[in-house]
């Protein structure tokens, strides 16, 4: 069977740049500025471990918006496994999407392509709403 990755696209609320954590009774509480976010999360649909190496967001020129990264307590670094049925969810700050988008001049009516990019090289991708939809 050839691997295959399922993507969905997320839209949330989430720590700011600022936050700090405070553990209690074992959870983990998020303290600090609210910021809103687009993520995708990736789903290992096949029946054996698939390797990601990276992911993010695709534009129309053939770049991708980089430099964007969202620090999240627990985040794993990549290279990560994922076993059949895992899936990993991953964000980044919708204020910095508008500024890559608009630094590269690109229009906020562009749909966002996701994708997932596994350390064979293979690369999977997902059409989502406009950016300016989220």
């Amino acid at each position: 069977m050839t691997s295959e990755i399922t993507i969905n696209f997320e839209s949330y609320l989430g720590p700011g740049d600022k936050w700090n954590v405070k553990e209690e009774n074992h959870t983990t509480h998020i303290i600090g500025s609210q910021e809103h976010y687009i993520g995708i999360k990736g789903t290992n649909s096949s029946d054996k471990p698939i390797v990601i190496s990276s992911w993010g967001f695709e534009l129309p020129n053939t770049n991708y918006i980089t430099e964007v990264p969202v620090n999240f307590p627990g985040v794993v670094n990549f290279p990560i496994t994922l076993a059949p049925y895992m899936s990993v969810s991953l964000a980044m700050s919708r204020a910095k999407m508008a500024k890559a988008l608009k630094e590269a001049g690109i229009p906020d009516t562009t749909p966002l392509v996701g994708f997932v990019k596994e350390k064979n090289g293979t690369t999977h991708r997902k059409v989502g709403n406009p950016f300016n939809k989220y």
